[in-house]
C-alpha cells in the first residue's frame, strides 16, 4: 500500500492531467461536441462493410430517368392518372400495400377528374398510403401553412395515431407546428398514412428516420412504419413505447426496436441505390412488364415478386428534390430510404447504439491505459503502444458494427491522443528541467559522457546514499603550506591553477568523478554515478598519467625558474555509501564510509611523488600493475595491519602476456 501511495505521489500532475482530459472529453460527448465526426467514422464502417442483399419484403417502383423522358411517361410532375393505373396494375399483383412516396397536397386544377380516377383506383385497392409531410416547431419559415387541422386530416389522425404524447411526459418526440395533409379526396379513400420527414443530421447526411413524431397530442408515425405495422396486422394496442424501444407484439415474434431519445431510428443502410441492394423496378418496367403478361409474352422484370411486399413508389430522377446524402452516396432518394427503414424493422435488422453510461466507460477506460502507458514508456513507444491500442479498438468497433452494434469512437480516440500529447509535453518539459539541472549539478565535476549517463537515468542521483563497490582517489601537493610562504598570492594561484587543471582533465579523461577540492588535495571516485566494471583499473591509469603529467609540468616550471611541487596519492577500492546528500535544496554528490577513509590515509602516508594502492584494489588491477609491496600500516580502528603497495609503473602488453 505505501508502493502504491509513493507512486501515486510522484505521477499525481499527470493523473491529474489526465483525469481532468477524460473528464473534459465526456462532457463533450454529453453536449455532441463532435458527433459529426463520430458520425463519419460510422460512414467509413458502412462502407468498409460494404452493400447488403436486399429485402424480400419491401419493393420499390422508380420514377427515374427512363421514366421521365420525353421517350417514355415526359417530365415530371405527370398527371394523376398515370398513378392511378399504377395502383390499379400493381394490385393485380397482390401486393400487402402501395405506398405513394408522393404528396397529393393540392387538387388538380387543370384536370378535376383526375383526382376522382386516382381516388377510384385508391379506394378499391383497399391498401393504398397516401402520405403527408410535417414542419417542425423549430422550422423559422411557417409558408403561411395553417395549424389548424380539418376534419377529415383531424379523422386521419385518429385513424393512424399509436397514443397520446402527453401518456410519455419524459420522452422528447420530435414536435411538428404544421401537417401538409393530402386533399380530403384521398384521405377518404386511404387504407393508412404517416409522414415523410426524415430529419437529416447536421452534416446534411440522412442516418435516421424519425418513428413517431408528435403533433398536438398526437403520435404520429412515419409512412415506412405504418406500412410494416400493416404488414403484420397490427393495432395500436399491439405496440410498446418504452426505454428508448418501440415493441411490436407480432403473432409470430416480438420486434424490439432500438431507437434514440427522439424515438428516431439509426438506417441500417444496405448500400447505394442499385438492384443489388433493393428490389426495384423502373415505373416504365413495371408497364411493360405488366402488358408482356397480358399479351402473353415474357416479362422484363417478375412482377411476382409483389406478392405480399411493401410496394414504395416514389421519384428517383436525377434533378428531383427528393434525393439527399447518406452513408453510401451523395445523391440517394428518399423513397429508398423510406423502404430501407421498413425492411429493418420487418426483418429485425437494427443497427443499435451504444448508450451513453457505456460511452462514458469506454472513454474513461480509454484514458486511463493512455494514462497508463504514456506515463511509463517514452515518447515513441508509448506512441506506438497506443496506436496499437486504438487499432485494437477500432478493429473491435468494426467487429461490432459488422454484427449491428455502434459503439462511440471518437471520444475515446480524443481522450488517448490530447492524454499522450498532454503528458509527452509535461515529461519533455520536466526532463528537460531536470536535463539542465544534472548538468548545472555535474558538469564540473564529471566528464561529459558521464553527464549522458546520468541524464539517460536521473534515478542515479536521487536524494539518499546507496552501498556500491567503486574506486576512491586522494592527492595532496607535499609541503604546499611551505611553498606558499615563499611565493606571492598570484604566484600560488597561479600554480594550483594551472596543476589543477591538468589533473582534472586527466581525472575526465578516465570517466572520473571530481568529488571535491579541499584546499590543494583533490578527491575523485570511479564507478559512480555511473556504473564503471573496470573502475579500479581507470582510476590506476588516471593517477598514473597524474604522475607523469605532473612530471612535464615540473619540468616545465624548472626551465621557467619556477618552484616545483611533488604530490602523494593514494587509492582504494572497496564499499562505500555513495549519493547525493544534503537536503532538498543544498545537495552534494559524495561518498561516505571506512574505505573513503583508507584512501586518505593512504594518500597521508605516500610520500612526494609516490602512489599507494591498497591490498583491494592491487587484487583488482595487479595484472596491469607493477608495485612492489611496502611493510603493513596500521590504521586507527583496524586491530591488524593492513597490506599495501606502490606502485611503480603500468605493465606492458608483453608483461600482461
Amino acid at each position: 500500500m505505501k508502493d502504491y501511495r509513493e507512486l501515486i505521489r510522484k505521477n499525481r500532475a499527470v493523473i491529474l492531467m489526465s483525469a481532468g482530459i477524460t473528464l473534459f472529453v465526456i462532457m463533450l460527448n454529453f453536449m455532441g461536441f463532435g458527433v459529426s465526426l463520430n458520425h463519419k467514422i460510422t460512414d467509413q464502417m458502412f462502407r468498409i462493410r460494404g452493400p447488403r442483399p436486399a429485402s424480400d419484403k419491401v419493393f420499390i417502383v422508380a420514377i427515374g430517368d427512363e421514366s421521365v423522358s420525353s421517350q417514355a411517361l415526359g417530365k415530371w410532375p405527370w398527371r394523376r392518372p398515370y398513378i392511378a393505373s399504377f395502383i390499379s396494375w400493381a394490385n393485380i399483383y397482390n401486393p400487402n400495400s402501395i405506398i405513394l412516396d408522393i404528396l397529393f397536397t393540392e387538387p388538380s386544377e387543370d384536370f378535376p377528374n383526375d383526382d376522382n380516377l386516382l381516388a377510384g383506383e385508391a379506394e378499391k385497392s383497399a391498401k393504398t398510403f397516401f402520405p403527408f409531410f410535417g414542419i417542425p416547431k423549430t422550422a423559422q419559415e411557417s409558408r403561411g401553412y395553417s395549424e389548424k387541422l380539418t376534419p377529415a386530416g383531424k379523422q386521419l389522425l385518429e385513424n393512424i395515431s399509436l397514443g397520446r404524447a402527453s401518456d410519455y411526459p419524459d420522452i422528447e418526440f420530435i414536435d411538428t407546428k404544421y401537417l401538409v395533409m393530402p386533399i380530403p379526396k384521398f384521405i377518404n379513400t386511404t387504407a393508412g398514412s404517416g409522414y415523410v420527414n426524415a430529419i437529416p443530421d447536421s452534416d446534411g447526411i440522412t442516418r435516421r428516420i424519425p418513428l413517431l413524431i408528435k403533433h398536438q397530442d398526437y403520435l404520429i408515425p412515419n409512412i415506412a412504419f405504418s406500412g410494416v405495422i400493416d404488414y403484420y396486422g397490427l393495432t395500436a394496442g399491439d405496440i410498446e413505447i418504452k426505454n428508448r424501444n418501440i415493441i411490436l407484439n407480432t403473432k409470430d415474434r416480438v420486434i424490439e426496436i432500438p431507437v434514440d431519445g427522439k424515438y428516431q431510428m439509426l438506417i441500417n443502410h444496405r448500400g447505394k441505390f442499385e438492384a443489388d441492394n433493393i428490389n426495384m423496378v423502373s415505373f416504365v418496367g413495371l408497364v411493360d412488364s405488366h402488358f408482356a403478361i397480358e399479351d402473353g409474352l415474357k416479362p422484363g422484370y417478375d412482377l411476382n415478386k409483389l406478392k405480399d411486399s411493401i410496394v414504395f413508389l416514389g421519384l428517383t430522377a436525377t434533378g428531383t428534390s427528393d434525393l439527399r446524402p447518406t452513408p453510401f452516396t451523395p445523391l440517394f432518394p428518399m423513397v429508398g430510404v423510406l423502404a430501407t427503414g421498413a425492411s429493418n424493422i420487418s426483418e429485425g435488422n437494427f443497427l443499435k447504439s451504444s448508450p451513453a453510461g457505456l460511452n462514458f466507460v469506454l472513454i474513461f477506460l480509454s484514458g486511463l491505459l493512455a494514462l497508463l502507458i504514456t506515463a511509463k514508456f517514452k515518447a515513441i513507444s508509448s506512441a506506438v503502444l497506443n496506436i496499437v491500442f486504438l487499432f485494437i479498438y477500432f478493429a473491435g468497433s468494426y467487429i461490432l458494427f459488422n454484427n449491428n452494434y455502434v459503439i462511440t469512437t471518437v471520444y475515446p480516440l480524443s481522450a488517448v491522443l490530447l492524454i499522450y500529447v498532454s503528458i509527452t509535453i509535461y515529461k519533455f518539459t520536466k526532463e528537460e528541467k531536470q536535463k539542465t539541472a544534472i548538468r548545472g549539478m555535474f558538469q564540473r565535476y564529471v566528464s561529459s559522457s558521464v553527464v549522458d549517463v546520468l541524464i539517460e537515468d536521473p534515478g542515479k542521483i536521487k536524494l539518499g546514499g546507496e552501498r556500491k563497490r567503486l574506486t576512491v582517489f586522494f592527492s595532496d601537493i607535499r609541503g604546499f603550506t611551505s611553498m606558499s610562504e615563499n611565493l606571492s598570492a598570484e604566484e600560488v594561484v597561479g600554480v594550483l591553477n594551472e596543476y589543477l587543471t591538468e589533473m582534472i582533465d586527466i581525472i575526465f579523461k578516465y570517466n572520473g568523478t571530481l568529488d571535491k577540492f579541499m584546499g590543494d588535495a583533490v578527491m575523485a571516485i570511479w564507478g559512480a554515478p555511473a556504473d564503471q566494471k573496470n573502475h579500479a583499473e581507470l582510476a590506476l591509469r588516471a593517477a598514473w598519467d597524474m604522475r607523469e603529467e605532473l612530471t612535464s609540468l615540473q619540468e616545465r616550471w624548472e626551465r621557467e625558474g619556477k618552484k616545483s611541487i611533488a604530490v602523494g596519492m593514494g587509492i582504494n577500492t572497496g564499499d562505500v555509501v555513495v549519493g547525493n546528500m544534503g537536503s532538498d535544496q543544498f545537495a552534494d554528490y559524495t561518498v561516505i564510509g571506512d574505505n573513503v577513509n583508507l584512501a586518505a590515509r593512504l594518500e597521508q602516508n605516500a610520500g612526494p611523488g609516490q602512489l599507494i594502492i591498497s591490498e583491494a584494489t592491487y587484487e583488482e588491477v595487479k595484472d596491469i600493475a607493477r608495485v612492489n609491496k611496502l611493510a603493513p600500516m596500521k590504521v586507527k580502528g583496524k586491530e591488524k595491519a593492513l597490506s599495501v603497495y606502490e606502485v611503480t609503473g603500468l605493465k606492458s602488453k608483453n608483461e600482461r602476456g
